[in-house]
């Protein structure tokens, strides 16, 4: 009797073992990404220049903008020492390309994790540039220091992506560490099927009337509509410095750098000196905002413009923000990217939105001028068409860039309320670079006009979710 019970026991406890490898095997078979327990070596392979990475099945540690880390395997986990978190919040980043996220499928991440003194972290799955760096998931956690699991879940509410980026932020200094990542799908939700409506047939329904305009036909900036935005930007981070507008910008508002010239506003980057809270900034710009004077919800936006000539460094932008950025700080607020040029690409600009999902990455596409010619060349109408459910930017009347309710996704659509609009040159940042000898001075943004319409027709297009032409093309 008592040997039967010991051999019992035996082959219960071997079942138990038997099954517990299954069950390890068959949640390996489930998880998406590869390595995540740690037992294969790092990749040394790094993003190529559009940020396209192959870290075949394992996990690159990747820095930029200052970030200084040494990451290694301890003890079956990844470790990360962290010594300059960098200028951005992505200088740091623990990665794995590429992975396939498929759109109306839900996805869970699980990860253990702890940090020596609660750092921060921040989760993204998400495009390269040939996607405009759009964020699918982008989560911020507080790491306890004791080892603790995190889950975060989300919907693929875009087009598929086979290229998709797992990064991983560590956003302060002191040592991280990270295990067990699993990356499994869950379900799947049923999404809005690509509709036969196109833009064409939207604008059959469309009857835009002008509402508002500021055609600059007076001889003095009219500060009724428009504030100056000052210096190198507020001590957001209380350290005694400005905070360069949250971008790594090189240069000093005033408002001489703006005035009235022909009927248009001049916006003038010049190569001067002036400080800051002590810091030292070699170029001055001018940054002119509504805020609290004139705010745009819904319709039609064209502004016409003429950008500057370009070179390294130089970065005009004509964007809206979110009126109640004091109470929902950004991204909350949303932001939205009618223009923005980078000027080592005079011919390019880019459309983009900014919600608390996509975030600084955002959601966005560019519109690329023939080889040869340059924004800088003539006048060009930037426009923006907005709705309840949907954002379409334009250049010159041609449609380039949808960003849609639907597509987003309901937690990132912050585009519900007033906005107000801005107008800069920037000189230098994270995204242009910072000006080179080949870059002149001084160089100017002209504005002929900022026109508002609202649409007086009442019918609209309910079934057209989003453009499938559009889609098909980006």
């Amino acid at each position: 009797m008592k040997k039967g019970i010991k051999l019992a026991i035996i082959l219960l406890s071997s079942l138990m073992v038997f099954s517990g490898l299954v069950f390890a095997q068959a949640n390996d078979m489930l998880n998406i990404i590869g390595n995540g327990d740690f037992t294969k070596e790092l990749s040394l392979n790094q993003p190529d220049e559009e940020g396209f990475v192959d870290t075949k099945g394992s996990w690159v540690l990747h820095t930029n903008s200052g970030g200084i880390v040494k990451g290694y395997l301890e003890n079956g986990a990844f470790k990360a020492e962290v010594t300059d978190a960098g200028q951005q919040e992505h200088s740091i980043q623990l990665m794995q390309g590429p992975v396939n996220l498929e759109r109306g499928k839900k996805y869970q991440i699980t990860f253990d994790a702890r940090s020596d003194s609660n750092n921060g972290i921040v989760i993204k799955l998400g495009a390269d540039a040939r996607r405009s760096w759009t964020a699918y998931i982008q989560d911020n956690k507080t790491l306890s220091t004791e080892m603790k699991t995190y889950q975060v879940e989300f919907v693929m509410g875009q087009k598929t992506d086979e290229n998709t980026r797992f990064e991983i932020w560590l956003l302060n200094e002191g040592n991280y560490w990270i295990d067990n990542i699993v990356l499994k799908e869950t379900g799947q939700v049923e999404m809005v099927a690509e509709g036969t409506k196109t833009e064409a047939d939207e604008d059959k329904v469309e009857n835009w009337e002008l509402v508002w305009s500021e055609e600059f036909n007076s001889s003095e900036i009219n500060t009724d509509i428009w504030n100056f935005q000052l210096g190198n930007g507020p001590d957001w981070n209380q350290d005694g410095s400005p905070d360069a507008w949250g971008n790594e910008e090189a240069e000093y508002y005033t408002e001489d750098n703006a005035y009235i010239e022909n009927g248009k506003l001049v916006i003038e980057a010049r190569e001067e000196t002036r400080i800051d809270m002590g810091k030292r900034l070699h170029y001055t710009s001018a940054r002119l905002n509504t805020k609290d004077k004139y705010t745009f919800k819904y319709g039609r936006i064209e502004v016409r413009a003429k950008l500057p000539e370009g070179g390294q460094g130089i970065w005009p932008a004509i964007w809206l923000l979110g009126s109640n950025e004091d109470t929902a700080i950004w991204p909350a607020c949303g932001e939205i990217d009618i223009m923005e040029y980078l000027g080592h690409e005079p011919n390019i600009i880019h459309g983009t939105s900014h919600g608390p999902v996509s975030a600084g990455p955002g959601i966005g596409h560019k519109y690329e001028l023939p080889l040869g010619e340059k924004f800088s060349d003539k006048y060009h109408d930037f426009i923006l068409e907005w709705d309840e459910d949907e954002l379409e930017f334009y250049v010159d009347d041609v449609l380039y860039h949808v960003v849609n309710k639907h597509e987003a996704g309901e937690a990132d659509w912050v585009f519900d309320h007033d906005f107000y609009m801005l107008l800069n040159l920037a000189v230098g940042g994270s995204w242009p670079g910072y000006p080179d000898e080949t870059t002149p001075f001084p160089q100017t943004m002209k504005v002929d006009y900022v026109r508002y319409y609202q649409d007086t027709d009442p019918r609209t297009i309910d079934d057209e979710k989003w453009d499938s032409e559009y889609e098909e093309m980006y």
